[in-house]
Formats: structure tokens, C-alpha cells, sequence
């Protein structure tokens, strides 16, 4: 399921290859205090999609800016941006999947922002090796702007039940304009109360074994469900 080509990230989004259509799909929600097509909550979405398609289609492929948004020193010494996003490992990511993630926690300014973003997964299929029951996991995402230029924002998809035929997986802009990412890393020490309750939510039954752990009771078997239709889809830069 590893692409590999050629590609390049400029501004001039023709330039852009885009990379194959992957097999799993990622599904959005925050806290009610957090709209998720702000800026700060677009960024946020923008570096953990675009961390997730890099492993899935590989660096040249994908989201236009990542590669000049992320620390490559940092990524090459620590593999964190790439290899860490995903708690299952290298091999899950090319099973058919639906990942639900949620923003909790976010604080937003001019020049710096931070969140935190939950998150399970659904496979299609059974996958014992990869899925023994649902768990959530929380994704510490910190980026800074060192100037005044905002970046250019995206088009809302307000249609969550629809694919809407302009967008995509990808955007074919450059999302992050100046922002950088500085953090993208697994939360080890505690699992944040929003992620708590909003899987707890989902899964009434679930347990916390630790600071860190909360998920279905052992012994339950994992839902599965079709792969979901992408939620919010990358439609094209706001000409606002």
C-alpha cells in the first residue's frame, strides 16, 4: 500500500501529485465550545490528516506544506510526525478503517496553538491481531506562526452525510501556510478527561486501567462497519 513517485509541495497547487485514494477514512468532532472549521481547529485537522496519509502514501505525496510545516531534523532523529500517529502500527494503516477523531483542549492565538485529539478506530472487517476491543487514544498537536500571515483557510464542508464532489482526502493548497508544526506525539502520561467522556460516550461500558488506558472491557468483541465517508472533506481555499 507505500506509493512512491515524485512530487513537490510549492504554493502552485498543478504542481502538486497527489497520491493514491487510501482505504480508511477520518471522521471529526470537538467539544462544543470549538467549531471545526476555524483556523485553529483546520490546522489541527490538516497536520494529523496529513501525518496519517504521509505514512499511508508516503512524504512526496502528501498534504501540499507538510513537508516544510514539520521539524525533518526532529522526524528523522525521532520518526514522531510519521511513525507514532498511528498506536497499531505500520501494517493496520493499509486495512480498511475508519478512524474517529475528536479536538478537546484547544487554544488558539495569532502565533502558537494547541490540542489535543482523541482517537479509535473502526475496522470493516475483524482484525484480532490489530483491534482485540475499541480504545481511545490521545494526539498532543502544537503549532506556531512566526508571522502575521494567518495562512489561507478552507472551504466549510458543512455536508457530513454526503461526499462532496469538488473535495477529497487531500487538499491541493497549501493548508498550513506559515504555520509549523512543532509537537505531534502520542499523550503516554494521562488520557485528558475530553477524551475520556466523549469515548465513554460512545462506549458506556469502557474502563479506565490507568492514567493513560480507557477502553471496552476485555473480552468485547470489536464493531465493525463499512469505511465512513470522509468528514470534512478538503473542498478548496476560502476566498473569504
Amino acid at each position: 500500500m507505500i506509493a512512491t513517485g515524485c512530487g513537490w509541495f510549492g504554493t502552485d497547487k498543478a504542481l502538486h501529485r497527489v497520491g493514491p485514494q487510501p482505504r480508511y477514512s477520518e471522521i471529526w468532532s470537538a467539544d462544543p465550545s470549538i467549531d471545526l472549521f476555524d483556523r485553529g481547529a483546520e490546522l489541527v485537522r490538516a497536520a494529523v490528516e496529513a501525518a496519517t496519509y504521509t505514512r499511508f502514501a508516503g512524504l512526496r505525496q502528501t498534504f501540499p506544506g507538510f513537508e516544510d510545516a514539520i521539524d525533518t531534523e526532529r522526524q528523522r532523529r525521532r520518526g514522531s510526525y510519521v511513525d507514532l500517529i498511528s498506536p497499531r502500527g505500520r501494517a493496520s494503516l493499509g486495512l480498511p478503517r475508519t478512524d474517529f477523531n475528536h479536538i478537546t483542549e484547544l487554544s488558539v492565538s495569532d502565533s502558537y496553538l494547541s490540542a489535543i485529539v482523541c482517537n479509535y478506530v473502526i475496522f470493516d472487517s475483524p482484525q484480532p491481531d490489530y483491534d482485540p476491543g475499541p480504545g481511545v487514544v490521545a494526539i498532543k498537536v502544537r503549532l506556531s506562526n512566526p508571522s502575521k500571515d494567518p495562512g489561507q483557510p478552507g472551504t466549510p464542508d458543512r455536508r457530513r452525510e454526503v461526499a462532496d464532489s469538488p473535495g477529497g482526502y487531500v487538499p491541493d493548497w497549501n493548508v498550513f501556510g506559515p504555520w509549523r508544526v512543532e509537537e505531534l506525539d502520542l499523550e503516554y502520561e494521562r488520557l485528558p478527561d475530553g477524551c475520556a467522556s466523549w469515548f465513554q460516550a460512545r462506549y458506556p461500558m469502557s474502563v479506565r486501567r490507568g492514567e493513560n488506558d480507557m477502553s471496552a472491557p476485555l473480552g468485547t468483541i470489536a464493531p465493525t462497519m463499512p469505511v465512513g465517508i470522509h468528514y470534512p472533506e478538503w473542498i478548496g481555499p476560502s476566498e473569504g
